[in-house]
């Protein structure tokens, strides 16, 4: 019975190196089908960065854009004021001329009349 017992022994080690050898074979063929995925997320995760990255830059140049916007409104806004302030102080000059102009205008016609 004593050499029954170092047969065990050999008969684990070799069903262990077995085990082990089939265990590493299924672990390679695992890796090996999953290397296209592995490859396929990688990339993925580089372009949805660079999405990313141009969303942000499209971010600053919208927000430059708004607030170049809001200043030609409010340039325009006072622009207008402006001009609104003119054509009140023309409205004003008019009104205090024009009653001249016509009374010298029917001075005028009336000498020449005479």
């Amino acid at each position: 019975m004593e050499t029954s017992a170092p047969t065990s022994y050999n008969d684990r080690n070799d069903t262990e190196a077995i085990v082990e050898s089939a265990v590493e074979e299924k672990w390679k063929d695992l890796e090996s089908s999953l290397k296209p995925l592995l490859d396929w997320k990688e990339k993925a995760d580089m372009r949805i960065t660079k999405v990313e990255q141009e969303i942000l830059i499209l971010k600053e140049n919208f927000d430059k854009l708004h607030e170049g916007v809001l200043g030609k409104i409010s340039e325009y806004d006072t622009n207008l004021e402006d001009v609104g302030s003119s054509i009140k102080a023309m409205d004003k000059v008019m009104k205090e001329v024009l009653p001249e102009l016509n009374e010298s205008v029917n001075r005028l016609s009336r000498i020449s009349k005479k």
